[in-house]
């Protein structure tokens, strides 16, 4: 410490600096016909922006709430964006109805596990109860078909 290397100059030395040469030489062209023509030249590559799919099952439409809002502070982050996906329903119609459950928009697709390899993220979504995942969820994750 104090020897003049550091963050602070030292009382005992002058600072080091070098002087830029005022007028360097020009490097000469080398023309060795080996040049490429600009039509040969290819565009530069674009960069696509990250998708991340938010995956969910949603009965009442509780959860299905909360994955739009995360969809909407998701797509605030520059280059990123987010796809809604469901994950098919288990129960036959008659249960559903019997349940009075409300019957769902074809605006958000069902995923199947065919599309997870298009994605760079997920975010997954499923109700809780009791601090466990609801049944059907938790079934289809034991057995290994989580969206078969």
């Amino acid at each position: 410490m104090g020897k003049g290397g550091g963050c602070f100059p030292s009382k005992n030395r002058a600072p080091s600096f070098v002087e830029s040469d005022p007028d360097p030489a020009p490097i000469p062209a080398i023309n060795d016909n080996r040049s490429i023509p600009i039509e040969q030249i290819k565009p530069p590559v674009e960069i696509r922006k990250l998708r991340i799919f938010i995956v969910f099952y949603s009965m009442y439409g509780h959860v299905e709430s909360l994955a739009r809002n995360i969809k909407k502070g998701v797509e605030e982050i520059e280059g990123v964006e987010s796809v809604l996906f469901r994950v098919p329903e288990t129960l036959s119609a008659e249960t559903l109805t019997a349940m009075r459950v409300p019957v769902k928009g074809d605006d958000i697709p069902e995923i199947s596990a065919e599309e997870l390899v298009e994605t760079d993220g997920l975010l997954f979504g499923f109700p809780m109860r009791y601090w466990w995942i609801v049944e059907r969820s938790e079934a289809r994750r034991s057995s290994g078909r989580i969206f078969c």
